[in-house]
């Protein structure tokens, strides 16, 4: 009971498994008979699996299972996949297959089945494409469909990170900051005032907003809150229009709101400096002094 054709079964072995004990593969299909019992494919049979590929061209060729007609699992056979020029051996590769839930075919850390759960896409590894893998935003629980929430991303310059109507690149263009609705924190949003044509980074400058306290609206040195507990204009420099700013007026220790009264400036013609009854402009027609009610001191006031 010899193997008169070397294939590794013997000649008493074929005659049971009606094979050809002097061809030593019987089905020609490129594995000898006693390789096909190794893999559990039918020596009398090409393709043992009836997937359009030979046993042979399975095992030596495409590293398919000849047993399985489709391999990977993904509802195209193994045959037609050779045909369409994809990976028999990939889920993840098939014209018209589906892949299979447990794979990971974007190489970003989550099956199939996690990306459907969380609506991400299955085969783009960055779905929302701010550069932070979609596995990756799990694990840090950011979202991995929204670019604007990331740990180290880059939001798309095309989203609106901070919803005030600006895109991340007209924040960038306006100077604004893309995570911050109202930069300047005047009440109005970064998006409104760009529509009306104030300056988004000015608290100062807005229609309807209110600037800070901390602010200086006027440049005259006094913050808004300084210039609302001294009674003074926070929008105009010179409240009372002598010529001095408002915040030298408080360094000279003289009255802001008092054109009167100031170190250096020029009280204002239709002012009675001296509560006479004639303004300094009338005082000057008449050649009195603006600064004494009775300019020749006879006791009746000019």
């Amino acid at each position: 009971s010899g193997d008169c054709d070397g294939d590794g079964v013997l000649n008493g072995a074929e005659a049971t498994n009606g094979t050809d004990p002097y061809n030593a593969d019987t089905d020609g299909d490129g594995l000898t008979d006693g390789a096909e019992i190794i893999e559990g494919t039918n020596p009398n049979n090409p393709d043992t699996d009836g997937d359009g590929l030979t046993d042979g061209a399975e095992v030596n060729t495409h590293n398919t299972d000849p047993t399985v007609a489709d391999t990977d699992g993904d509802g195209i056979n193994d045959g037609q996949e050779v045909a369409d020029n994809t990976d028999p051996t990939n889920d993840c590769e098939s014209v018209g297959g589906s892949p299979l839930g447990t794979s990971d075919c974007d190489g970003d850390g989550l099956t199939n089945d996690e990306e459907a759960t969380i609506g991400t896409d299955p085969n783009v590894a960055d779905t929302d494409g701010d550069g932070i893998n979609d596995g990756q935003e799990v694990a840090d629980n950011t979202d991995p469909t929204n670019d604007c929430e990331s740990v180290g991303g880059t939001a798309l310059g095309t989203s609106d990170c901070d919803g005030d109507g600006l895109t991340n690149d007209e924040e960038v263009t306006a100077g604004t900051d893309a995570n911050n609705p109202d930069s300047d924190g005047d009440g109005i949003n970064d998006g409104q005032e760009v529509a009306d044509n104030t300056d988004p980074t000015n608290d100062c400058e807005s229609v309807g907003g209110t600037a800070l306290g901390t602010s200086d609206c006027d440049g005259d040195g006094l913050t808004n809150d300084e210039e609302a507990t001294a009674g003074t204009n926070p929008n105009v420099a010179d409240t009372d229009g002598d010529g001095i700013n408002d915040g030298q007026e408080v360094t000279d220790n003289t009255d802001p709101t008092n054109d009167c009264e100031s170190v250096g400036g020029t009280a204002l013609g239709t002012s009675d400096c001296d509560g006479d009854g004639l303004t300094n402009d009338e005082e000057v027609a008449a050649g009195t002094d603006p600064n004494d009610p009775d300019s020749d001191g006879d006791g009746i006031s000019d």
